[in-house]
């Protein structure tokens, strides 16, 4: 090789080699340049999603601000409803004003920018603005919120709620609460919340004497309110059990565990009648319960008092304890007697009769509502009674089951001691608050219409709640309007029994006993009948397209009742976490 083409092939070799540095130079460059982008737009993005994040911090941030004032503002004792609607709409105004808030990684300015009312004259729709700021990078959220006190606990929204207040806690004093025993044919309308477990089976049990009969009959039944094809639903926080064998009754519902061969766990489907089933919603349970006890001191006043809520108390003689035809709607009443020995006295037991409208009443004794039996008697009490010792509505002086009492009876009241209704045909748009137990029984309860609406009964029970005997043996249901909620147990047969629940009902342990068809106390001497006990009750195979004598069906008008009463109540002493209406970013 000569040194010529040396030379020329040293040359090319440069030259290759240059032009591959170059072309690895501009590809490092690019690369570089890409990377570099890409960090920048991850930053951008990163910023974006800060900015939003900053922005939402300054809603829940303002709102939270909000709630504060207002429960410093109720201080310890509470407001009267015109001081808290000055408050709420003094403490709203005030947050129109930009705030500026500093977070972690960047800053936002929330506001207020509309503000109106709702069908609760406590409570505010707002809506907040917020702009959040993260490196130059700007995002603006909108929430819509009503605040205020108490909208609606969360055991109004079901058909029958079954929940826990210590789950799993053997010193409980609810054995097995947060369970639903639905046994037999009871038919729903409406969804469930079951905290504990649901258990199932087609026989209904009837009591006679000391000893447990299990009736066949059908698994129960439930539907959506809203109709097919949609379906009901179910908060579940436990499972679901069927059985067959015959448990010994008392033991079988205070059982708090039920893995064990006599009761076999199974999907929805196979725990209810044909082919609608709920659907399963499994979440920790919501502890909402219904504080009682803090509401007597909104209600109570005793002899003696000068002032309840800052109003004068309307001291008001009456010769007798029967009170009838009494119109006082602006005055505070407390009836008061005289005895020779010490003068000024109160009376033991009041019972009113009549028509009667007070703004308030107080008693330190029983108190009864009677009427007769062929028109109505009303009592109204538009800003609450308390009740010292026992509410009795009806006809207490007759035998059970006969010469029903005609009542209509609206308002608010506290109960000391204990609730009983019998023999009596009642309207009511109330709520009652009872710190002992509530019987109801020979008794329908309906609708009062007040100011073209449809009231209905809302019970709040610290004991347990027992309704029965309604329409015993009969073919046509005895109607009950009403929500009933207990601490205690609630139980109800629909057996002998025959009862239509137009409402809901809740307790940390529920107990229904149900089947279809008809029930006799005699021997129909009828091959469609079979004996248990006392009572002679369908086969099967002749129950099947009758109805149930145990129907549940979830009123959402209750929530109205319970909202539209709530508001005469004269103190506000809570206000509720506040509930979000719709979210929007821009």
């Amino acid at each position: 090789m000569n040194l010529k083409q040396l030379s020329e092939e040293r040359g090319s070799s440069l030259v290759l080699v240059l032009l591959v540095t170059l072309i690895f130079t501009v590809l490092g460059l690019s690369l570089l340049s890409a990377t570099v982008s890409g960090t920048k737009r991850t930053e951008l993005r990163e910023d974006d999603v800060q900015a939003t994040f900053v922005a939402e911090k300054g809603v829940d941030e303002l709102v939270q601000s909000i709630q504060a004032d207002l429960r410093k503002g109720l201080g310890n004792n509470g407001l009267q409803k015109d001081d808290f609607t000055r408050l709420i709409d003094r403490t709203v105004n005030n947050y129109k004003a930009p705030t500026l808030l500093t977070h972690d990684t960047g800053e936002s300015s929330a506001k207020i920018i509309n503000v109106s009312t709702t069908s609760n004259t406590l409570r505010r729709l707002i809506e907040v603005e917020s702009i959040g700021t993260v490196n130059n990078e700007v995002k603006t959220v909108t929430k819509s919120l009503e605040i205020g006190p108490d909208s609606f606990p969360e055991v109004l929204k079901y058909a029958i709620g079954a929940y826990q207040l210590c789950p799993k806690d053997p010193s409980c004093d609810v054995k097995g609460e947060g369970n639903l025993f639905l046994h037999g044919a009871v038919d729903i309308q409406g969804d469930l919340l079951v905290d504990g477990d649901l258990i199932t089976t087609d026989q209904g049990v009837a009591i006679y004497g000391n000893k447990d009969y299990w009736i066949d009959t059908f698994l129960p039944t439930i539907k959506s309110v809203a109709g097919p094809p949609q379906k009901a639903r179910m908060v579940l926080g436990g499972s679901i059990y069927n059985f067959i064998n015959e448990p010994q009754y008392k033991n079988h519902i205070k059982r708090m565990n039920f893995n064990d061969s006599k009761y076999l766990e199974v999907a929805a489907n196979k725990a209810f009648l044909g082919d609608d089933y709920p659907l399963i919603e499994q979440r920790e349970p919501v502890r909402d319960p219904i504080d009682i006890k803090e509401r007597e001191s909104t209600f109570k006043y005793s002899f003696g008092d000068y002032l309840i809520n800052g109003e004068s108390i309307t001291y008001k003689f009456y010769s007798d304890s029967n009170i009838s035809n009494q119109n006082m709607p602006n005055s505070n009443v407390y009836p008061y007697s005289y005895s020779n020995k010490y003068g000024f006295t109160e009376f033991n037991s009041i019972e009113l009769s009549g028509n009667n409208t007070f703004k308030r009443f107080s008693v330190n004794g029983d108190l009864k509502l009677t009427g007769n039996t062929s028109s109505y008697s009303s009592t109204s009490i538009k800003n609450g009674a308390y009740i010292g010792e026992d509410l009795i509505i009806g006809n207490y002086n007759s035998s059970l089951g006969t010469n029903k009492h005609k009542l209509k009876v609206s308002g608010t009241y506290y109960v000391d001691k204990n609730l009983s209704i019998e023999n009596a045909e009642v309207e009511f748009n109330a709520i009652i608050y009872v710190k002992g137990d509530v019987n109801i029984q020979y008794s329908t309860l309906k609708a009062l219409i007040e100011n073209g609406k449809d009231g209905s009964l809302i019970v709040f029970a610290e004991g347990d709640i027992h309704i029965s005997n309604n329409s015993v043996y009969e073919d046509t249901p005895s109607n009950i309007r009403g929500f009933f909620y207990s601490e205690g147990e609630f139980e109800m047969y629909g057996v002998g029994s025959n009862v239509h629940i137009d409402g809901g009902i809740s307790a940390r342990r529920i107990v229904l006993n149900a089947i279809k068809g008809k029930s006799r106390d005699y021997d129909p001497k009828n091959a469609q009948f079979v004996n248990y006990g006392d009572g002679y009750f369908q086969l099967p195979s002749y129950q099947q397209n009758q109805p149930s004598r145990l129907q549940i069906s979830y009123n959402p008008d209750i929530i109205k009742t319970y909202s539209d009463l709530k508001t005469e109540e004269p103190y506000i002493k809570v206000v509720n976490e506040p509930v979000p209406i719709d979210r929007s970013k821009d």
